[in-house]
């Protein structure tokens, strides 16, 4: 997978630009189907931090559909769902 983060300087600091949520998605959905069911702390690695999960695993990704949740005593796990497939497929090729 290609970076598509870049950096640029800001008098003599180097200043990382943001990612794109396109970029965003895209990890996260590789993560998921890379092993084959993510856990929270998977995704949240990749977000930062736990508010960063809410927003894009529980009001985003479950809301539409594009992963599913399964929790096992306390821990939890995701998986992509046949519209999460599709989402990832559209995603790469933008």
């Amino acid at each position: 997978m290609r970076s598509t983060e870049t950096n640029s300087y800001v008098g003599a600091l180097e200043v990382a630009s943001r990612r794109s949520p396109n970029s965003i998605a895209l990890e996260l959905l590789n993560c998921v189907e890379e092993k084959e069911e993510a856990t929270k702390w998977d995704l949240i690695k990749i977000l930062g931090n736990e508010t960063q999960f809410r927003i894009w695993i529980t009001e985003f990704f479950m809301r539409e559909k594009v992963v599913i949740e399964r929790r096992d005593g306390g821990h939890y796990y995701c998986t992509k769902t046949g519209r999460g497939e599709l989402f990832h497929n559209t995603a790469e090729e933008i």
